[in-house]
């Protein structure tokens, strides 16, 4: 389960150098990361319910960073109520 490491050590890199070689690495390891949160899901060893209230609360804490608050509460409502 070292893919969440290596995701910190790719956003870190990212942040701080700006280049293209660790963004593709950023990629990589995100998709990494959601493969083992999905598969975790479908074996009910996380409930999706949960991870989405959560995903949701911290995008909507740190959102204002990326994007406008108000856009993710809109989607925010959607999807929890969808899902």
């Amino acid at each position: 389960m070292e893919e969440c490491g290596e995701l910190v050590q790719a956003c870190a890199k990212v942040l701080k150098y700006e280049d293209e070689e660790w963004q593709g690495r950023l990629e990589e390891e995100c998709g990494d990361v959601l493969a083992f949160i999905h598969l975790m899901q479908e074996r009910g060893i996380v409930s999706s319910e949960a991870v989405t209230r959560k995903k949701w609360g911290t995008i909507t804490k740190y959102g204002k960073l990326f994007y406008d608050e108000k856009g993710y509460n809109a989607v925010q409502n959607r999807e929890c109520q969808n899902g």
